[in-house]
């Protein structure tokens, strides 16, 4: 599963050099161990003054003078832990801070990499536990919908979208963006929540490539139609599964 500094590398929009200053900048970002556990009140003021004693004295450094006290317990790594996660910057905001990527390249970036956390755990089985209780007549009119009329349809229009900026590349993508639209208020209607948080996903990633006026990548378009084929595929295997087990509609 990519990350999604991975799609700006793999572009050739981020360096790695320029991906490890992200990195240092969020390192930078992030507070002391001291003064988070002061900020939380994760030790007593008597504690804490134990501590930085015995950094003074000793020339630690402030977890060794903890458990040099005894007081650098499991509980407290864990919360400091917790803490530090907590403060720390997002490593999206680090780069957008240091202005290291163009805007709307990070955006497609992450709703790239949050369609294929998606898809990873986009489950055909759980797809088919939805599907058990939903009529057959729904369901005949939803793969009508979804595998005669509208998959190949998206799937072609996407194979063409222009990877260079212009008004057909705006058309197409809200041609996609209207179709998947139609697919989700089916989906939401017979109730397959796997399908649905798929195209929501999908529908994420047409907005942020909306958002961008420049050219693109090809990758940038391949992400758009990984999403497609996926729902595509795992749409048509689970709902022919449920399909061949159910009665004819009259």
């Amino acid at each position: 599963m990519k990350h999604f500094t991975e799609y700006l590398i793999d572009s050739g929009r981020l360096s790695q050099a320029q991906l490890l200053e992200a990195f240092v900048k969020q390192l930078e970002a992030t507070p002391p161990v001291a003064a988070i556990v002061f900020r939380h009140g994760l030790l007593s003021e008597a504690e804490q003054l134990v501590v930085m004693g015995r950094q003074a004295d000793e020339g630690l450094t402030y977890q060794q003078a903890c458990s040099s006290a005894g007081l650098w317990t499991s509980e407290l790594a864990a919360a400091v832990d917790a803490a530090v996660r907590q403060s720390r910057p997002g490593l999206a905001q680090a780069i957008a801070a240091a202005e290291l990527v163009d805007g709307s390249c990070l955006r497609i970036a992450l709703a790239a990499s949050a369609l294929e956390r998606q898809i990873a755990h986009s489950s055909g089985s759980d797809l088919q536990l939805e599907l058990q209780d939903i009529k057959p007549v729904l369901l005949e009119e939803f793969i009508k919908l979804a595998h005669h009329q509208r998959a190949a349809q998206m799937l072609s229009t996407c194979k063409e979208l222009p990877l260079t900026a212009g008004e057909a590349r705006k058309q197409d993508l809200a041609k996609i963006k209207e179709q998947t639209l139609e697919l989700y208020h089916c989906t939401e209607f017979i109730g397959c929540s796997t399908l649905s948080q798929l195209l929501i996903a999908v529908n994420g990633l047409i907005d942020s490539l909306a958002d961008n006026g420049a050219n693109w990548q090809d990758h940038d378009r391949q992400a758009l139609l990984n999403g497609l084929q996926f729902f595509s595929t795992l749409s048509a295997n689970g709902l022919s599964n449920i399909h061949t087990n159910l009665p004819k509609a009259s």
